[in-house]
């Protein structure tokens, strides 16, 4: 059975308008069941403590603000309530205006202050006076430090068997700490001078065997301690 074209326009439109209705009550029932969820999980999220004990903090800070507020509002009202105002001019600016118009015109004009006279700079000069020489001669050596230096230079035939064998020669600073009452010498340390090169182990237990033993003879000394000494030995 076939139907008029004006029938046929007439259904095709009844279609598409139940089909739209389906489709605005399908889209309402998933905004409606969407709206549900997030009510549910809105609430399940209020529940939770530590998200009321959040909301009970961002309450009491937003009362803290405006309170805050408040009282700044109040400090800056009293602050213009409190500033002076234009008051009555002073007792002698009043007596002045007033007697100025009797003396002329050239009366209410201030005088003008005269400047005090520039001091000149003193200018003196103390005389040269001639200071005594002071003098400070450089103490002896103490006796057993002489001593030490001459024994020392008396074990160079011995030191020089340890340099035997070396292309050129050369000084180097001995330091040591000295027991001056036993005359015994420990802790040596050995340095070239100038463009000395570097001593070997082997060398330096060379030239330790020979400055340590056997130990000095020095006279007594007041010194406290073990002082240390520097001495420069060439070889």
């Amino acid at each position: 059975m076939s139907l008029d074209p004006r029938t046929a326009r007439q259904a095709r439109k009844q279609a598409k308008r139940e089909a739209k209705a389906r489709l605005k009550a399908r889209r309402a029932a998933v905004k409606a069941k969407l709206a549900e969820a997030r009510a549910a999980q809105k609430a399940a999220r209020a529940a939770r403590p530590d998200v009321q004990r959040a909301e009970r903090r961002k309450r009491v800070r937003r009362r803290l603000t405006l309170l805050a507020l408040l009282l700044l509002l109040l400090l800056l009202r009293r602050c213009e309530c409190d500033a002076p105002g234009e008051g009555p001019p002073p007792p002698d600016a009043a007596v002045d205006a007033a007697i100025a118009p009797d003396m002329g015109p050239d009366a209410a004009k201030p005088t003008a202050k005269k400047k005090a006279p520039r001091k000149k700079p003193i200018r003196s000069r103390i005389e040269r006076r001639e200071r005594p020489e002071f003098r400070n001669p450089t103490p002896p050596p103490a006796d057993w430090l002489v001593a030490l230096r001459i024994q020392v230079a008396a074990r160079g035939p011995r030191m020089a068997r340890c340099f035997e064998g070396t292309d050129r020669p050369g000084a180097l600073e001995w330091r040591a700490v000295v027991d001056v009452e036993r005359g015994v010498v420990s802790d040596h340390a050995f340095e070239p001078v100038l463009d000395g090169a570097q001593l070997s182990k082997k060398l330096e237990r060379c030239l330790i065997a020979v400055l340590a033993d056997p130990p000095y003879s020095l006279p007594p000394s007041e010194e406290i301690g073990r002082p240390r000494v520097s001495i420069i030995v060439e070889f």
